[in-house]
């Protein structure tokens, strides 16, 4: 089924659409050529015959659907997919029932290679059987013919689509073995067998057409039923969705399935009207038959809305490419912005700490042109006065980065934000420099002129442009799927008595009503208010909060009790504020005791709880410090309260919108009484329409009142708005929030110095030290390699292990910081590589405050807790390290045979059944008895296996005595290795 995380971006997409479509790809002569020339069964034969695109394999549930449906004729389909009359027969003799009969059939048919397609194999036979609704199914509405007059239109294009589409770059490789007229084809064909049948494949190719500059086509593809038609008619269909569903032909059983998912409702409406589009004959309207549909249901309004919908887009399709027949006139590039100076600025240049008095006025901020607010309002809310985004400027170019990475890097960095920085003005003419080199990427068509949406805009730079990690993950708690995303729209059902919900509420009731949470807390947190385009607001006015508490909806992250304080072991949503307070948090969590106290014979009696969980380690720190263990109640109470700080993050930016012009409302500076200031690119206009914008900025005075609740509403009561205010409330589209600055305590805060240490020398050492490639005598005796302190021995021995002689883990200490990382990343980074591995490998010593160092920095992140004192295993240090830290790929991935689950981790545990008759087993017979008996397999093959022994703590030991293998033969233990 298709997920709620898609069912979202459908829904957000559907009202971030313009309505602008891009020229018409015409067939080239060579591809008209190349029609001519194929037979149109050769055309649905092609395959790649490449090792590394191996058959695909049909799955239970899929060769279950083509038995159930096939098996009276599967005599006949086998036929089609060339069996012999012999091994019909062979297989009549074989099995005694006909859909026994039709299993073996696809099991023969599979065993004498199909070529790498096999579901267009498959499919074809279907459709020539006169199976042609199963064709379709199998297909996902992707049908050869349709495959093959994509591949037409998009030419040469196909690489830019191909990389949308998130094919990699070996896969490109490969495909350029194929003669030029062939490659768009065989691309697609790849991708689609590459899909998930969960997958709406019709959508997806429709949404990659889109992101690669080709709008017209997407809409072709889908025959005007689009994903914004679809989100709309979602919308506003409400009960009658049963019956359209009947009317385009599902069946009562698929009723069933789809009520079944624990979407709300106009999620599954959505996945009901995608199912329909994808299985939907596509030699008869798509369009047409929808709107019979509706109006076969009585909703008849509905479809003429529809059509108006429809005609629109049409029209705006004819614009498009009337505006696409004309030259598009180069840029002027001694074109008069007003004369005003706007020089390059090389270098670094970091944010001001506060606001600048001669930043504020007139012609300041960044000069507006050619529809440009959404992006100076962007970037001025990105880059003005916050850093969050820097590392976009410091990452170096990569292998797989875009060959306009560093053209593009460097336009931002010395035309825009270096020099707004520096001197509180950016002429338009550098803004301009920067959308003509996005507008050659081909990722998103129109920069160069029309109107974009900031979400459209930051999805170029951040995932086209610089590659950065996510910003969000966000795990949904029906299905555990995580979500990826830079953006998160809010979504939820509105309550009426709310006459000015906080982004705060709004934040905590979305991911409360659709059981979502954040798997980690972000650096940044991107948050779009509920409204769509712009006519539609669910609430009239929105209060920024200044201050986001996302403690609550943090994955495994410590709460507090509600009511005393305490750690909190049970959340509970049944719970409503008893004092009826409209501003009160939605969330409510107890102790034990409190939610005794509270639902104890009340009418709350009945509540069901959620439990709450908390990493162990957390566990054994919060109660390290008890009464019972000797501490004073106070000392007990300041740790506690230590450990259960709440997560906060600062709001730092506010983009508005209104009649399609953006502003931004940006706080100048981190501290929290900094100054804010507003910004319009294109505040007033010198001169008639040839003339050019002034942008402005102001000086906020008052904007912390502004955003006061009590204020705000007494001055809403007394129609006292002032214009700038009611931006504010009424217009705000983005929030951007980052993360509350930490502080950490030094060394000699804690009364630790270097001679109590033995005053040994560990200089720090710069640069980039490999492993030595042998022993080196000198590094052999007493005071050589890494000093212990404070159960530091896990932690000593770990690192030793990894970095004295060893470079396999090298790249932790070479990746330069991205846009994901923690704020801490480059200080871990250095104090490791400079601090411990380099002096490590180049004098044989590290002194014991150089990992006390090391362990203060880990400690401050709060994914391990006690990380200065207490002992801890390996396995938590190098989880902390490895995922936590540096956000490395998972060394191991290993697949589930019982149900194909590919669980990834950087340290296998052997378990296994002990063999009695081992005296003293290998760690290779361990290893490959493990797997054999889980039936285990190692997707591939990994650079380092970090392997842990069949003991559990320092008590158990399944073994007195097991042989470590100086060599590990994993051949029979990674899936399909030779």
């Amino acid at each position: 089924m298709t997920t709620w995380a898609v069912m979202r971006r459908k829904i957000v997409a559907a009202f971030g659409i313009n309505g602008t479509m891009g020229a018409k790809t015409s067939r080239s002569v060579h591809a008209e050529n190349y029609i001519r020339s194929e037979d149109a069964t050769q055309r649905s034969y092609m395959y790649l015959e490449t090792e590394a695109m191996e058959a695909d394999f049909l799955d239970e549930d899929l060769v279950k659907e083509v038995v159930n449906t096939i098996y009276k004729d599967w005599r006949t389909v086998g036929l089609s997919l060339n069996l012999s009359t012999e091994e019909i027969q062979g297989i009549e003799a074989k099995c005694p029932q006909e859909k026994e009969r039709t299993v073996e059939m696809l099991r023969a048919w599979q065993r004498k290679g199909t070529g790498y397609d096999t579901i267009s194999r498959l499919a074809e036979a279907c459709r020539s059987c006169h199976f042609d609704e199963l064709a379709n199914e199998l297909e996902q509405g992707l049908v050869d013919d349709i495959m093959l007059s994509i591949a037409i239109k998009i030419g040469h294009n196909w690489k830019v689509l191909a990389k949308t589409l998130r094919l990699d770059t070996k896969d490109i490789e490969q495909l350029e073995d194929f003669s030029e007229d062939k490659q768009p084809y065989q691309m697609l064909m790849l991708w689609r067998r590459r899909q998930d049948r969960s997958v709406d494949v019709l959508g997806a190719l429709a949404k990659g057409l889109r992101e690669s500059g080709l709008p017209d086509l997407a809409y072709d593809l889908v025959q005007g039923v689009t994903d914004e038609i679809l989100c709309k008619l979602a919308m506003l269909i409400g009960g009658s969705w049963e019956k359209i569903a009947l009317h385009l032909g599902f069946t009562e059983e698929e009723l069933e399935e789809l009520k079944s998912d624990k979407f709300f409702e106009t999620a599954t409406i959505l996945n009901m009207l995608t199912k329909w589009r994808e299985r939907h004959d596509y030699t008869r309207d798509r369009f047409g038959f929808l709107m019979e549909a509706l109006r076969a249901c009585d909703l008849s309004n509905l479809a003429e809305l529809m059509e108006e919908e429809r005609h629109r887009m049409e029209q705006s399709k004819k614009v498009a490419l009337s505006a696409k027949t004309e030259e598009y006139p180069e840029y002027a590039k001694d074109k008069d912005f007003g004369g005003f100076a706007s020089p390059l600025v090389e270098g670094f240049i970091d944010p001001p700490p506060r606001l600048r008095p001669e930043f504020v006025g007139m012609q300041k901020g960044i000069q507006g042109y050619r529809n440009s607010c959404y992006l100076d309002c962007t970037l001025f809310s990105m880059f003005a006065y916050n850093g969050v985004f820097d590392l976009l400027l410091r990452r170096t170019q990569g292998q797989g980065d875009l060959q306009e990475y560093e053209k593009v890097q460097k336009t931002l960095r010395e035309s825009i934000v270096n020099p707004l920085r520096m001197n509180g003005f950016v002429r338009a003419d550098r803004i301009f420099q920067l959308r003509e080199h996005l507008d050659q990427l081909g990722t998103t068509k129109g920069l160069m002129s029309e109107e974009k949406d900031p979400e459209e805009f930051l999805h170029t730079l951040l995932s086209e442009v610089f590659k950065s990690q996510p910003l969000l993950k966000i795990r949904h708690g029906a299905n555990k799927a995580v979500d990826e995303s830079n953006i998160h729209q809010i979504f939820l059902k509105k309550d009426e008595s709310l006459t000015l919900p906080t982004v705060e509420q709004l934040l905590l009731q979305s991911f409360q009503e659709h059981d979502l949470k954040l798997v980690e807390a972000p650096s940044c947190l991107i948050v779009q208010m509920p409204r769509f385009g712009t006519d539609y607001k669910m609430y009239n006015r929105i209060l920024p909060s200044l201050q986001l508490d996302v403690t609550n909806i943090i994955e495994d992250y410590p709460r507090q009790c509600t009511v005393c304080g305490n750690l909190a072991v049970f959340q509970c949503s049944e719970c409503k504020t008893e004092e009826a307070l409209e501003y009160t948090t939605l969330i409510k969590n107890y102790c034990e005791d409190c939610f005794q106290t509270m639902h104890g014979g009340t009418h709350r009696k009945h509540h069901k709880p959620t439990t709450l969980t908390v990493p162990d380690h957390f566990l054994t720190e919060f109660f390290s410090k008890t009464m019972e263990k000797g501490f004073s109640e106070l000392v007990v109470n300041e740790h506690h309260q230590r450990l259960l700080t709440p997560k906060l993050m600062d709001l730092f930016a506010v983009i508005c919108i209104k009649s399609s012009h953006y502003v931004a409302f940006v706080k100048a500076g981190r501290e929290k009484d900094s100054e804010w200031v507003f910004f319009d690119s294109m505040a007033d206009m010198q001169g008639d329409k040839h003339g050019y914008n002034i942008p402005q900025i102001t000086h906020l005075k008052d904007f912390l009142k502004w955003v006061d609740m009590d204020h705000i509403k007494a001055r809403i009561e007394g129609k006292q708005l002032t214009e700038i205010v009611e931006r504010l409330l009424g217009d705000a589209y983005i929030c951007m929030y980052s993360e509350k600055l930490r502080t950490g305590a030094a060394l000699h805060s804690v009364g630790i110095s270097v001679e109590d240490f033995g005053g040994f020398a560990s200089p720090l050492v710069k640069g980039f030290i490999d492993p030595p490639p042998r022993l080196r005598p000198e590094f052999v005796g007493m005071e050589k390699g890494i000093q212990g302190y404070q159960n530091s021995c896990y932690l000593d021995s770990t690192l030793f292990s990894m970095f004295a002689y060893n470079g396999v883990f090298d790249p932790l200490l070479r990746r330069t910081q991205g846009l994901g990382d923690l704020q801490e990343y480059e200080k871990v980074q250095k104090t490791l590589r400079e601090s411990i591995v380099n002096p490590l490998r180049k004098n044989g010593f590290v002194r014991a405050d150089r990992i006390l160092q090391l362990r203060e920095h880990l400690d401050q992140l709060g994914t391990t807790k006690s990380l200065m004192s207490e002992k801890k295993d390996p396995e938590e240090f190098l989880n902390t390290l490895l995922s936590e830290v540096f956000k490395s790929q998972p060394l191991l991935k290993i697949r589930h045979g019982a149900n194909k689950a590919v669980a990834e981790s950087n340290i296998h545990q052997i378990f296994l059944e002990k063999d009695e008759s081992l005296t003293l087993p290998t760690v290779e017979q361990l290893l490959l008895q493990s797997f054999q008996e889980h039936d285990l397999k190692l997707v591939e093959a990994p650079s380092c296996l970090i392997v842990q022994m069949p003991r559990f703590g320092t008590e158990y030991k399944m073994y007195n005595w097991i042989l470590p293998s100086l060599q590990l033969d994993v051949t029979n233990i990674i899936e399909e290795c030779k």
